[in-house]
């Protein structure tokens, strides 16, 4: 890819980010958290499952903007569920909440192209729907009964 494909690429993933994030907190108030966290996931699995099937580079677009919707429903919905939940210490799982990312951006490459060199880019994202799908399912059913709609519990910012 040139370099103004890559800059769309990004574009493409971070602009949906922006614009779908308060979207993404509105609902949260409406339904529970762990059922949008779950669609963000199957989202994540669904572009997974666009990148092995369909190789026309317009749908890769297409794809970048979901990919983009996904993650706004799946981050914004996992601080939700943090802020629905009854922690025994806060600070901590608040903490490790936005420090995993940084913890990710190490490791992901090492792994992604230890993946890519073993199983190729097709191998890595079989993979990565798999484990995504399985991810979501491990989402809505645990995280659904622990969780409550933030509107329902009467939640107070100093918890």
């Amino acid at each position: 890819m040139s370099l103004p494909e890559v800059g769309y690429t990004y574009l493409l993933i971070y602009l949906p980010i922006a614009l779908f994030a308060p979207i993404a907190s509105f609902l949260n108030h409406k339904i529970n958290p762990a059922i949008l966290a779950s669609l963000g996931i199957l989202g994540y699995s669904l572009y997974a499952l666009g990148m092995i099937l369909i190789q026309n580079p317009a749908l890769f677009y297409f794809w970048q903007v979901l990919l983009g919707i996904s993650a706004a429903l799946f981050f914004v919905s996992s601080r939700a569920i943090l802020m629905g939940s009854k922690l025994e210490n806060p600070d901590r799982a608040f903490g490790w909440f936005y420090t995993a990312p940084f913890y990710a951006d190490a490791f992901a490459p090492a792994v992604g192209a230890l993946f890519i060199w073993k199983f190729n880019f097709f191998g890595v994202f079989v993979f990565s729907l798999v484990l995504q799908f399985l991810t979501a399912i491990f989402c809505f059913t645990k995280l659904k009964r622990q969780t409550v709609s933030l509107v329902d519990k009467g939640f107070k910012f100093r918890e």
